[in-house]
């Protein structure tokens, strides 16, 4: 290409000198029919070239005389493959009159229209455009005295609707150059401009230079200096210096910059397939001797990268040399990654059409030098680059290559011998102590892996093309020391994977295997995968099988199935299987389940992965089903349907970290989710849900939890069952919970099996329930959670303990709420029996209940029409009824008016106003500082019930007025008070289980 703008420029050049020539030699013969003969005679020994002139003559006398010749013509040579090396079809010369008159030929303007000029070349090193030998007179000088010839100090040279052709040799295509309109003018005797517009392979050209004299431009006696800019299209070339000196070996001196929108924008112009790229700039001082071409403090810019440096460029009889450094400050990846071909009409290569490697030793020798002082990609900065490059003898040579990045160093040297009879290439490779981690951050990759990794790495092949050269190729890795972990702001937290020693080996294009054993933690690692050979991986439309065995500790992994490629994605599918007698031995934070098995299909079919026949098993737990992985939308989708015989919770769950558990609300919002689920049975210790049914959707961060619904039960009875809904919102900047939930035929008999219910299904107990919360963990939504239970009307039905037979009626509304964590209220008021009740009662907070150990503080106070009862004091978690202590208020006008707690009839005594403290003990009950009033008599004292025994016995001492009372008494056997107990004491029995139950 760049002979071809030599040959272009030589073309110019001449085409001036023929119409030169041309006005010198054919001036005097202006008759047409007189001279015509002896102005073709003439001019055709002058050039050595017959020239006819077939178009009519003419010379206009005026005070600026002109010639016109018409229809010009000069031959080729015989060798050449077109008959003329010129034609015209109009020539027009603008003469002096005063120079003319003294015999003096000064030509003022030359006009030019419609003339073709075709350069050729042709065998044994011959052309087209060369007249007689270096050692002759020129043409110029043999056909006029250089004393009868001049350009005017101001004359021009005028060329329109004309071209340049160039044929090379071999015959390739011609080269063609429009020259649509071009002027040359002479603004005085040592000075030209020359401003050309036309068009090359269809794309605009312009021309705008200052040059020397023209008549200097033929003679090189001195250098010819120039000045001036070439542009096409969204670039520019400008060019600064001298071209030609008589008595120097330089061709020419020039300081050039060439600058472009990118680099494609050339495509048209030079009929290349450059890429698109970032804005370029090149620049540098061009010192041209027949030899040898210096390329001087060069100085480049493609996008954010740039380069400096220098070139020298020896052309001898053994060839081309290149040999310098270049420099890089800074080079962005993305600046040639960006390089992608715009205009290529050339097929992708293939394995089908495969890329030879080059025959022979590359038509030149290169000894070069390259630095890069930054290698970036985007925004992440890579390290430092260095390498020589050597071409020569048949062989390219690249060593040292070396390299610092991530905290590691890198050296490599890589040999291409192309010496028959088959190209061999041998790439050896060392990097140490490179921190991985560091690059996959630095790269956009996972943000908190860390790790380095020292390995050794050969390859060598051979062949004249890729299939050969994979199919020969050898690859050893040998991995001496990997670290994997995550980043982890504790000192403590110790790198959990270690890679002691590894390798991935190909023998002659056979199948990549690779083996590694380390340590996971504290136990062994052994893994090994298997696939496909070089060629077919290399290879498009193939199906790669792919085999994957590993051990951690006592965890086994298999995957088996098959990649296929040559479609816009990679797909394919695996079976996978994992098994182990513990998950927590392959993570201290997973529970310490098992035995436990899964195994599942996966399938990728372009950017959706499904995960088919899932089936797995975790000590008690199942869990079966199909998931869909989406990676076509914004966010990833999934989608499943899974099913369980049973979850065991206890086996599960982690309860000491649940309350700390992170609510995840950067991976709720980076995630869509629909999920219908439906378990047989969840064991949460003795509190189970039975059939339990919910639909989960996920949505920019928005989870939704509908259709919930199953059968609360212990391990004997169900307690009822439920439906609600509840939705958690991790878009605000604290996560948000809110939902509902009623509670349908409450089991209250199983609830208080001491309790003679009856008319169960007359007397049916509803509950609706309401709860909101806030905070970025569990224990901050419980204890910021506000909860309302309320149930309307209420009606129980029972049998009171002894000779009865008449039940009890109970008919309450009922509410019980928390608000912002704070204390449990329950608010009732009712009818029991036919006395009307209100009780209030305010325990600890909802996280107190949860915890279900120490103190739960705890007051009530029951109203009935002429009395009241208050308690207050605290019950010992997790089993209230066995343990408390309560301070216990009675006022009233009769004792009889709280008749009602008790299976048997009271004493007809009163007022009363009576205090102490209620305990509860393992020998039974204990009430101490009685004091107050009964009947108008101070009370005082203390009385005991003890039911450690086979029997009730109550002891005490009772102090009223000046009568004291000191006595055991033991119920007889057909005593109807051994069966009369308060039924607060039947039901506080009944309760002896909750804490436990609601753990």
């Amino acid at each position: 290409m760049r002979r071809r703008f030599l040959w272009l420029g030589l073309g110019s050049v001449f085409l001036i000198g023929v119409l030169i020539a041309l006005a010198y030699i054919l001036f005097p013969f202006y008759e047409e029919d007189v001279y015509r003969g002896s102005l073709e005679a003439g001019f055709s020994a002058a050039m050595e070239r017959p020239v006819k002139i077939k178009g009519p003559i003419s010379l206009t006398f005026s005070l600026q005389p002109i010639l016109i010749l018409e229809d010009v013509y000069v031959a080729n040579p015989p060798w050449a493959s077109q008959p003329h090396l010129f034609r015209a079809d109009r020539l027009e010369i603008g003469l002096s009159l005063g120079p003319l008159l003294r015999r003096h030929l000064e030509i003022e303007n030359i006009a030019l229209e419609g003339a073709e000029l075709l350069l050729e070349e042709g065998s044994e090193d011959r052309d087209n455009w060369t007249f007689r030998k270096d050692t002759q007179p020129g043409m110029f000088s043999r056909a006029v005295p250089s004393d009868f010839m001049t350009f005017a100090e101001r004359g021009e040279i005028i060329i329109e609707r004309s071209r340049i052709l160039y044929r090379p040799y071999p015959a390739e295509e011609t080269t063609d150059v429009w020259i649509y309109r071009g002027l040359i003018i002479a603004p005085d005797d040592r000075h030209s401009t020359f401003s050309l517009e036309g068009a090359y392979h269809d794309s605009p050209v312009k021309i705008e230079l200052i040059g020397g004299s023209i008549m200097d431009m033929f003679t090189w006696t001195d250098a010819w200096p120039v000045e001036g800019v070439l542009s096409t299209t969204g670039a520019s070339a400008s060019i600064q210096g001298s071209v030609g000196e008589a008595n120097s070996d330089q061709a020419f001196e020039l300081q050039v910059q060439i600058k472009g929108d990118r680099l494609s924008v050339l495509n048209e112009l030079l009929q290349i397939d450059l890429p698109d790229s970032p804005p370029v700039m090149l620049a540098g001082h061009v010192v041209k001797t027949p030899d040898v071409i210096n390329l001087n403090e060069i100085r480049g810019t493609l996008g954010a990268s740039d380069l400096g440096g220098q070139l020298r460029i020896q052309n001898g009889d053994e060839g081309q040399k290149i040999s310098g450094r270049l420099t890089f400050n800074a080079l962005q990846i993305h600046d040639l990654t960006s390089l992608t071909p715009q205009h290529s009409s050339k097929p992708a290569s293939s394995l089908e059409e495969p890329l030879s490697l080059p025959p022979a030793s590359p038509p030149m020798d290169v000894d070069l030098d390259v630095t890069v002082a930054r290698l970036l990609l985007g925004e992440a900065d890579l390290g430092s680059l260095s390498f020589t490059a050597g071409i020569g003898e048949g062989q390219v040579l690249l060593d040292p290559i070396q390299m610092k990045s991530f905290g590691g160093t890198g050296e490599a040297r890589l040999t291409v011998d192309f010496k028959p009879p088959q190209a061999q290439a041998t790439l050896q490779a060392k990097v140490r102590s490179l921190n991985y981690g560091s690059a996959l951050r630095a790269l956009g990759g996972a943000m908190t892996i860390e790790g380095s990794t020292d390995f050794d790495l050969t390859a060598n092949g051979s062949g004249g093309l890729l299939p050969e050269l994979l199919n020969s190729l050898t690859v050893n890795l040998h991995n001496r020391r990997t670290t994997f972990g995550f980043s982890d702001p504790t000192p403590e937290a110790g790198t959990p994977v270690v890679l002691r020693e590894g390798s991935l080996r190909v023998t002659k294009g056979g199948p990549v295997t690779m083996v590694a054993q380390g340590a996971y933690r504290e136990s062994t690692v052994n893994l090994k995968l298997a696939t496909t050979s070089l060629i077919d991986l290399a290879t498009p439309g193939t199906t790669w099988p792919l085999s994957i065995s590993a051990q951690v500790g006592g965890a086994f992994l298999e995957a088996k199935g098959f990649l296929q490629t040559g479609g816009p994605d990679l797909t394919g599918a695996l079976a996978v299987s994992l098994k182990g007698r513990r998950l927590s031995e392959l993570d201290p934070d997973l529970p310490p389940v098992g035995p436990y098995a899964l195994r599942a299909q996966l399938t990728k079919k372009g950017d959706r992965y499904e995960v088919s026949d899932f089936r797995s098993r975790f000590g008690n737990s199942d869990l079966s089903g199909i998931l869909e992985m989406n990676f076509q939308k914004a966010r990833p989708y999934l989608t499943g349907i899974f099913t369980s015989k049973q979850i065991d919770w206890t086996q599960l769950s982690r309860p000491e970290d649940e309350s700390e558990s992170a609510i995840p609300s950067e991976g709720m919002r980076a995630i869509d989710v629909d999920l219908n689920m439906v378990i047989n049975q969840v064991r949460n210790g003795r509190l189970n849900v039975a059939g339990l049914t919910f639909t989960a959707g996920l949505q920019a961060g928005r989870l939704k939890v509908e259709n919930v619904q199953g059968t609360i039960l212990d391990q004997q009875s169900a307690y009822g069952d439920f439906h609600g809904r509840f939705q958690l919102d991790a878009t605000r900047t604290i996560p948000t919970l809110s939902g509902n939930v009623s509670l349908d035929h409450v089991r209250y008999e199983h609830l208080f099996p001491e309790v003679g219910f009856v008319d169960l299904t007359e007397n049916v107990v509803n509950l609706d329930a309401e709860f909101s919360s806030v905070g970025h963990t569990i224990s901050d939504m419980v204890n910021h959670s506000t909860v309302r239970v309320d149930g309307e009307k209420l009606s129980v039905r029972f049998h009171r303990e002894g000779d009865h037979p008449v039940p009890v009626q109970v008919i309450s509304n009922l509410k019980v709420e928390t608000v912002d964590g704070g204390p449990l209220r329950l608010y009732a008021e009712g009818i029991f029996d036919s006395t009307s009740f209100r009780l209030r009662s305010s325990t600890g907070s909802m996280m107190d209940l949860l915890k279900d150990r120490g103190l739960w503080p705890m007051n009530v106070r029951l109203d009935v029409p002429e009395a009241l009862v208050e308690l207050s004091g605290h019950l010992i978690l997790p089993h209230p009824a066995e343990e408390f202590t309560l301070q216990i208020l009675m006022k009233g006008k009769n004792l009889r008016d709280l008749n009602f707690l008790t299976a048997a009839s009271l004493p007809d005594i009163g007022p009363l106003d009576l205090t102490g403290l209620v305990t509860r003990s393992t020998v039974g009950y204990h009430v101490t500082d009685l004091e107050g009033s009964l009947a108008g008599s101070d009370v005082s004292g203390h009385v005991t019930l003890l039911t450690n025994g086979i029997r009730p016995r109550v002891r005490g001492k009772l102090t009223s007025e000046n009568v004291v009372l000191d006595a055991v008494l033991t119920p007889s056997v057909d005593s109807p008070v051994q069966d009369k107990r308060s039924t607060l004491k039947t039901i506080g029995d009944s309760v002896k289980g909750i804490g436990s139950i609601g753990r």
